[in-house]
């Protein structure tokens, strides 16, 4: 709905309020208004520093946020590289500008993520990244192994996924790193090898 009323285009990356990865919120807010329990998934209702432990936990409630209500956290996180890139700028704290798609209005929508179980607002994954070594580990540090922040065994062995087609289906977590996450993602590189939690699941 957003892109349709935006010429095609998604919202545009920026730092300041939201953060590298919040602008979805605020975009979007006249299309979800006050229905912010579309905010979490109903296996990760509990913020981290709440008491919540991964990977059944929402991304934490900000610590200027008084309040403790789904729209201050939630469980759900965007593929940052569908946002609009800003004009003339060549990289977005380190991430190819050229490499974000900016609209849904491209080739083999359907392998291209764009909502998922997330333990963060969202992430640029990349091909390089690795999956944490336990399944109870958050991320390795801020945009490090961005693929780690969807990488949750919230669904036996599955995530939930929409995709810039607007299907919404599982995807199994080994097929995270054969999905089309940016531009220029080289989906036949070699995958990592998988931590002990997660070489029992299906192959992609």
């Amino acid at each position: 709905m957003y892109a349709s009323d935006n010429d095609g285009h998604f919202p545009e990356i920026f730092g300041g309020v939201g953060g590298l990865y919040g602008q979805w919120a605020i975009a979007l807010n006249p299309y979800y208004g006050d229905q912010k329990k579309i905010w979490c998934c109903p296996m990760a209702k509990i913020p981290m520093n709440h008491g919540g432990r991964q990977p059944f936990a929402a991304w934490p409630v900000d610590p200027f946020v008084v309040s403790l209500v789904p729209g201050n956290y939630g469980s759900y996180g965007i593929n940052a590289w569908v946002y609009k890139p800003p004009a003339g700028k060549a990289d977005i704290y380190g991430f190819s500008a050229k490499d974000h798609w900016g609209t849904g209005h491209v080739a083999g929508a359907s392998r291209i993520p764009m909502f998922l179980d997330c333990m963060w607002r969202g992430g640029h994954p990349l091909q390089t990244d690795i999956p944490q070594e336990n399944e109870t580990d958050p991320w390795n540090g801020v945009n490090a192994d961005c693929m780690q922040y969807f990488c949750l065994n919230r669904h036996s062995g599955k995530t939930n996924g929409a995709f810039l087609d607007s299907s919404v289906r599982q995807i199994g977590l080994k097929e995270l790193w054969k999905l089309k996450w940016h531009r220029d993602y080289k989906v036949d590189d070699p995958l990592p090898v998988w931590p002990e939690w997660m070489r029992s699941f299906e192959e992609y």
